[in-house]
């Protein structure tokens, strides 16, 4: 999977979607969400995520240090985005 967050399309295009997701697990974890979702898919091996700045690739290497696991939490934050 390539690109999975868009660089911001996700947050952009579900506007309740931070607010929901920060409730849930605290600011600035939309994308981490996005990634751990898009992770857990069946078939899914191997994620290309595109990164801006130093910012961008820190939070990334974060998210993969210690995912957002993709449990009955998760798909009920993910079930009230969409």
């Amino acid at each position: 999977v390539m690109e999975p967050v868009r660089g911001g399309f996700l947050a952009r295009t579900v506007p309740n979607g931070k607010a929901a997701v920060d409730a849930a697990y605290g600011e600035n974890k939309l994308a981490a969400l996005a990634l751990s979702y898009v992770d857990s898919l069946p078939g899914v091996f191997l994620t290309l995520s595109g990164m801006s700045n130093m910012e961008q690739m820190v939070d990334n290497i974060n998210t993969y240090k210690s995912p957002i696991p993709m449990d009955d939490k998760a798909k009920a934050t993910i079930a009230h985005l969409v």
